[in-house]
């Protein structure tokens, strides 16, 4: 089949020269009779001239109207992109939305992350029946290890201000309150062994570590202790 092609196509163009040969030398053989009675008849000239004055007019109002069109064309083609750039600008708006509120939600989400995973310490001293006590409270949602308790005196009226770890290395359990440590018997070594006369500021230091696992430290108020034989008297001095 493709031989066939190839001899058909090979046929046609000797056949399409030979055709155009033909036209040229019936032109030439044709054109003086032609332009023998273009001479002749005046009408004819008129006619051709009427003619082409026509194709002109069809020429320049078919140009009119193409220039129409490509005015309208351009035209719908600036509003496309007018609008085109008014999708863009609300897409991008609407893109800017959604990061400001996915960076808020991740705040938020840190912030209730920290929140929850914030250590929450009461440390305080109440007196007792005997002297003073410690009491080291967990208001956290999860249990804590307790690094080491610091008794930390500032003013002794017998004796010189020192620290002193009085615990530590103990966990407290989530809502629970510790008491077992060793404040006034601390205080009493600090103060010369004396119980009879006490006048002297401390305040207790925590050191915990929860879920974050870095230590957290957290203190009692400043506190004032004075023991005569007339009275005992605990106070914070806040």
């Amino acid at each position: 089949m493709k031989l066939v092609a190839d001899g058909i196509g090979r046929t046609r163009r000797p056949v399409a020269i030979a055709f155009i040969i033909c036209l040229v030398v019936i032109f030439s053989a044709v054109f003086p009779s032609i332009s023998r009675t273009y001479d002749e008849v005046p009408v004819i000239e008129h006619l051709f001239e009427f003619v082409a004055f026509l194709l002109g007019l069809a020429v320049a109002v078919g140009e009119l109207r193409h220039s129409d069109e490509a005015n309208r064309h351009r035209a719908e083609m600036v509003l496309a992109n007018q609008r085109a750039n008014e999708y863009r600008d609300e897409r991008n708006a609407v893109e800017k939305e959604r990061l400001k509120l996915e960076v808020q939600n991740f705040d938020l989400q840190d912030e209730i992350q920290r929140k929850l995973s914030k250590v929450r310490l009461y440390v305080r001293v109440q007196p007792t029946k005997d002297g003073v006590q410690l009491l080291v409270s967990n208001l956290c949602k999860f249990d804590l290890w307790v690094q080491t308790v610091q008794l930390i005196v500032t003013e002794v009226g017998h004796g010189t201000p020192e620290s002193r770890i009085i615990g530590g290395g103990r966990l407290i359990s989530s809502g629970k309150t510790e008491d077992g440590y060793s404040l006034y018997g601390a205080l009493v070594s600090i103060n010369g062994d004396r119980t009879d006369y006490i006048d002297m500021k401390f305040y207790v230091q925590v050191v915990v570590v929860g879920l974050d696992k870095d230590p957290v430290t957290e203190s009692s108020p400043p506190y004032i202790l004075k023991v005569n034989p007339q009275r005992r008297e605990l106070k914070a001095e806040w």
